[in-house]
């Protein structure tokens, strides 16, 4: 894996650790990235027991699914807010809320590495998300599964010194989650950098 602070100095971090050595590059908001799909910016279950043929089980899958999807864009916010603030040392209220376990250890060893370096990130990240459930990763919940694409082309990461680094990737990805504390949270992620988002 690359070292955070090496791969935060090229590129606009965020979100998912990857298994290749990757960083997924995110931040939240404006519209989506070339060749990708129409974004998923909240999951409307398409059946309410009681009102169309569905399962208890399928409403309570689908009300998870839309929490998930809302955990990511959550997150995403709050991802932005931290690095464009230069960093933090503990988890803030959100990130406890919306991710845990490996993912919330290599976010935070990321956002420490922004903090004691002095960095810090501006510009916009466009990200889709879309619900993948089956594949699981260890413990996760396999209806809790979503691929991502992350373009952060427009990103700059402004180093202690004032230097502007400009090299923003596109990162494809797939997301795990579980309900931890009564709630969807990412516990792990896996990707890679890409042309473009398909």
């Amino acid at each position: 894996m690359l070292a955070p602070e090496f791969a935060e100095v090229v590129m606009r971090v965020a979100g998912v650790v990857v298994a290749l050595g990757v960083l997924l590059v995110t931040a939240c908001g404006g519209g989506e990235p070339e060749g990708a799909e129409e974004s998923a910016l909240t999951v409307a279950p398409s059946c309410t027991l009681g009102t169309v043929a569905c399962t208890a089980e399928e409403a309570e899958t689908q009300r998870l699914q839309a929490e998930f999807v809302e955990a990511y864009w959550t997150y995403l916010r709050e991802e932005d807010r931290i690095t464009a603030e230069g960093g933090v040392d503990e988890p803030t209220s959100i990130l406890k809320q919306t991710t845990a376990e490996a993912f919330l250890e290599e976010r935070m060893s990321s956002f420490r590495g922004w903090k004691s370096q002095g960095m810090k990130s501006s510009g916009q990240t466009r990200s889709w998300i879309r619900l993948a459930p089956g594949d699981a990763h260890e413990s996760s919940d396999p209806r809790l599964t979503a691929r991502i694409c992350q373009d952060g082309r427009d990103t700059v990461t402004t180093l202690a010194d004032g230097t502007q680094v400009r090299e923003g990737r596109v990162v494809q990805a797939t997301i795990f989650g579980k309900v931890l504390d009564g709630r969807p949270k990412i516990v792990y992620g896996d990707g890679e950098v890409v042309d473009k988002c398909e």
